[in-house]
């Protein structure tokens, strides 16, 4: 079988399954069955070359259906304000891969997307479960027929103080740009693909840094074009959604293999207009587009200096300051006093007992003379 033919029933696989989620959510009135992500997971289990993504499938599994379960838990019965929550869920899943030593970034969308889409229905995380079983699955008949390379997964077990500067590093930027994309009201600043396209180009070896505009352009090419087939074939024509998500997906996948950069993130910013709210479709695409260029331009200054020793540096020199301060140091015993001295020897020294000589009577002597 050549490539091409390989290539062409992998096309159909990704968007039948996408096309099909979108089926079940319309006849079954429940859009929270839809799971823009999917359409990234089909990417990069189907169309990439190779898995993108160091995991299992049962990690996959796992990791998927817990983050969507935490995005959604974190919705219903978390009375915070939702910046608060975005980070916490953004955390908590980089802290999660860390842990787990895998590069399953499509679980900070599946625990991002309930918090800005509002969902309250446990339907949410059942339909990740369910899809991403189905994925698993399909890629398991791939590779059987050999259409596709078998998943080889290795933990990853990064250099310790580079780990812990990139951590820092997503967390506290991650939580900059989504206070300025919530308190400005353009939440897709920081869409949950974008937050994935975040994390995947804080990795040093990220093919996004080889051509970073390039991806820049697939990212908001895929933004507009689902947002022209939302317009035109959902809001305009009234069609199904199924068939605005079919186009849709299409094109992105489409525009991803014709720039020869399959960037799984970039198929779910086309499903994604399909789900917010009408008034924020047109402006939808701009945001993706700042929001891009933003976390691809800090990301580029991250490697750079990364790859200068600065952040290394830094690490070194706060554990040295820290070091040299009475915090961490033992407490040393104070240098004794001559008073101090002479009290501890008083104390060893066993007391001597005085004997004193009974006087003899002058009398008695002149009596034995």
């Amino acid at each position: 079988m050549n490539n091409k033919l390989k290539l062409t029933i992998k096309f159909a696989v990704s968007v039948t399954i996408t096309a099909l989620m979108v089926f079940f959510a319309e006849i079954l009135n429940e859009p929270e069955i839809i799971f823009p992500e999917i359409a990234a997971l089909t990417v990069g289990a189907f169309i990439t070359p190779r898995m993108p993504w160091n995991v299992t499938p049962i990690r996959m599994l796992i990791l998927m259906s817990l983050s969507a379960l935490m995005g959604y838990g974190l919705s219903v019965f978390v009375p915070l304000p939702l910046y608060i929550k975005v980070v916490i869920a953004f955390t908590v899943c980089i802290l999660t891969l860390s842990a787990a030593g895998s590069t399953m970034l499509p679980m900070i969308s599946a625990g991002v997307l309930p918090l800005l889409t509002n969902v309250q229905s446990m339907i949410y995380p059942i339909s990740v479960l369910i899809l991403t079983a189905i994925i698993i699955g399909v890629r398991a008949l791939l590779e059987k027929y050999k259409l596709t390379d078998e998943i080889i997964f290795s933990v990853e077990k990064p250099e310790p103080k580079e780990e812990l500067i990139r951590k820092i590093w997503l967390i506290i930027i991650f939580a900059a740009v989504a206070g300025v994309a919530i308190s400005s009201g353009m939440i897709f600043i920081i869409a949950p693909p974008l937050a994935v396209v975040f994390a995947e180009t804080a990795y040093i070896d990220s093919p996004v840094h080889k051509a970073p505009f390039r991806f820049f352009l697939c990212i908001v090419l895929c933004a507009f074009a689902g947002t022209s087939c939302r317009l035109i074939f959902f809001d305009l024509f009234r069609m199904p959604m199924t068939v605005g998500v079919t186009v849709s997906v299409s094109a992105a996948i489409f525009l991803l293999v014709l720039f020869h950069k399959p960037f799984p993130p970039a198929a779910a910013l086309a499903v994604l207009p399909f789900i917010i709210n009408e008034s924020a479709v047109a402006l939808y695409p701009f945001q993706v587009t700042i929001g891009a260029a933003v976390f691809i331009s800090l990301n580029l200054l991250y490697k750079k200096a990364v790859n200068k020793g600065i952040f290394i540096r830094i690490v070194n020199w706060i554990i040295d300051f820290v070091k040299s301060t009475q915090i961490i140091q033992p407490q040393r015993k104070p240098v004794p006093t001559e008073k101090d001295m002479a009290e501890k020897y008083d104390e060893f020294v066993m007391p001597v007992e005085v004997v004193t000589e009974t006087p003899v009577k002058e009398s008695n002597i002149r009596r034995r003379l």
